[in-house]
Order: structure tokens, then sequence, then C-alpha cells
């Protein structure tokens, strides 16, 4: 930031040095024709008049040296030299410009710019790539086998893993904190969708104990129940799915994506448990 600004001032004096200093220096008049000279070449042809009218007779000896002496003394009057003049440029507008300049300059950086960007505090921090998650992740990892009785930092290797899609790491995680998971409907219901996936999507056994362990933790936790009738439908009890998830389906609103989910999955069980349709090809009836 320091950098920018002195930059930014060297830059500025420069270009306030090389609009001023012209501005500031003494300006000659450009020469030219004074209103003296287009006077005295007027007295001259008059004079000249004079001469051709004497000479033609027009006018008299004594009209003509009244009239000579009148001119030339206009002619010496008009033949008086005149001051050259000089202006000097006044120093108002330079120092107008030197502070206006970089005043308006300031003003409109940020006004128009991001001055918030020259503080490194205020920058936003980077996103880090998948390398750099990854070898976040492992670290984590080495430090929590070597202090495991840290169920927390296994939660957090748990869920780190669950981002990258490794969820049999996120399983074996979750099995390390059980202390600190089996408290938590929540981290009950991870641990139960975690041991799911490992194993192609089959809800029974474990996955089903996390799960009704859940429930009776906390009656209205909704995961936990749309698991357990998902748990119900492989194994075909098509009544305790339909059950489970109505329950679930009473604390969403009608317009939400879960809602609209378990219309769908209620009215599928629903046509199975009538005989409507032919029940699905395959269950997930056991690991």
């Amino acid at each position: 930031m320091t950098g920018f600004i002195l930059a930014a001032v060297a830059l500025a004096a420069v270009t306030v040095l090389l609009l001023v200093v012209p501005l500031a220096r003494h300006r000659k008049s450009a020469p030219g024709a004074s209103q003296a000279d287009a006077s005295l070449a007027v007295l001259k042809d008059q004079l000249a008049e004079l001469e051709r009218d004497l000479a033609a007779g027009t006018i008299g000896r004594e009209t003509y040296e009244a009239a000579q002496k009148e001119l030339k003394a206009r002619l010496l009057e008009d033949a008086a030299p005149e001051p050259a003049p000089t202006e000097r440029a006044s120093l108002a507008p330079p120092l107008a410009i030197a502070i206006l300049l970089p005043a308006c300059a300031v003003g409109l950086y940020i006004w128009l710019g991001a001055p918030a960007a020259l503080d490194p505090q205020q920058r936003p921090a980077e996103v880090p790539n998948a390398a750099q998650i990854e070898g976040m992740v492992e670290r984590l990892a080495k430090k929590m086998e070597s202090s495991p009785d840290d169920p927390q930092g296994w939660l957090m290797l748990a869920r780190s893993y669950r981002v990258l899609g490794r969820n049999a790491d996120a399983a074996r995680a979750y099995s390390k904190a059980e202390s600190a998971v089996a408290a938590d409907p929540k981290l009950l219901t991870d641990y139960a969708e975690a041991l799911a996936l490992v194993h192609e999507g089959s809800l029974q056994g474990k996955p089903t104990e996390l799960l009704t362990r859940a429930l009776q933790l906390d009656p209205k936790h909704a995961p936990a129940r749309m698991l357990l009738g998902a748990a119900a439908f492989q194994r075909e009890d098509w009544a305790a799915a339909i059950g489970e998830w109505e329950t679930a389906r009473a604390q969403y609103a009608a317009d939400t994506e879960e809602a609209r989910i378990l219309d769908d999955s209620i009215a599928r069980a629903r046509e199975y448990a009538s005989g409507a349709v032919p029940k699905p090809p395959a269950s997930k009836k056991g690991n």
C-alpha cells in the first residue's frame, strides 16, 4: 500500500510540474505593427498630398505652410517610441492547478476506484484450489493420527472428507468421534448417510440404528426421518415408509424442494402398496 501511495504522489508531482512551469514563465508579446506605425504612414501620405496640391496651385502658400506645420507636429507626436509591452503570467492559474489536480484525482479514485484494495486486510481471501484443499485435509489427518483423543478434530476431518466425496474415510472419522456424534441428531444423520454411500446407498443395519437414535434425541429432525423412511422403502415396508415421509412432509412448506420430493416419494410408495405398479426391481435390504 505504501509503495502505491509513493508512486502516485511522484506521478502527480511530475504532472503538475509539466503543467505549471510553462504557465509560470514570463511571456513577451509577439512582435507586430503598432498603432503608431499606422498613424505615421497616414500623416506622411497627407504631407505628400499637400505638396502635390501646392504644386498644382490648388492651395496657396499660407494654407500649405499652416497645414504642413500641423501635420509635422502630429507626426512628431505619433513618432515617439512606445514601450515594448511585456506580460508576466499570473501565478493564480498554476497554483490552482497544483492544488486542484491532485485533490480531484484522489476524490475520483475514492468515488470510482477501489481504495479498499490497497489494504491487504480488506482484500478477499483467495479461494484454495482442489490440490490445496487435499493438502490441508491430509495434514489434518496426520495431526489426528497423532492426537486421536480430539473428537472435534475428527468431526472436522469427517466433514472435510465428505466435501471431497471420500465417504469411507468420512465414516471412519465419524466413528472416531462417536462420543460427540452420539449426542447430536445432525451428526448422527450425517454419519448414517456417509455409511449408506459407502454401501451403495443401503440404509440397513448401522445407518438405521444411527437414524433411530437421532429421532430419539429430536423427533422433529426431518432429514433423519426422511432417511428412515427411505430405509423402510428399501425393505419394501410401504406403510412404514409412507408414515415416516408424511411426518417429515408436515415440516416443509408446499413450495419447497423437500416437499416436492416427499410428495413424489409418498405417491410412489402408495402405488407399490396398492399393487397398482410392480414393485422396484431391486431393493437395498442389507449391507
